[in-house]
């Protein structure tokens, strides 16, 4: 499906070719399972940049959602 990596203060997915002309959901969830942020991602992309700098440091879970399928990355974000 692709692939989620995390920078200092922003979220860097990329897409395989398949799939980015598919309505996609990225959910950022604490780890106390709240849902802290949620964001329809723009079709037809295959790479885009989300920015994380307004959330405070704390441990995170990326998820990325296409109809059934899904991929998640762990972030820590560190003061």
């Amino acid at each position: 499906m692709g692939t989620i990596t995390s920078q200092r203060d922003r979220i860097q997915i990329e897409l395989n070719e398949e799939i980015s002309d598919k309505a996609l959901n990225l959910q950022i969830i604490n780890f106390d399972g709240k849902l802290v942020r949620s964001l329809d991602l723009e079709k037809g992309k295959k790479q885009m940049q989300v920015s994380i700098s307004q959330l405070n440091p704390g441990n995170y879970i990326a998820i990325l959602k296409e109809g059934q399928k899904l991929i998640s990355k762990a972030i820590i974000l560190k003061q």
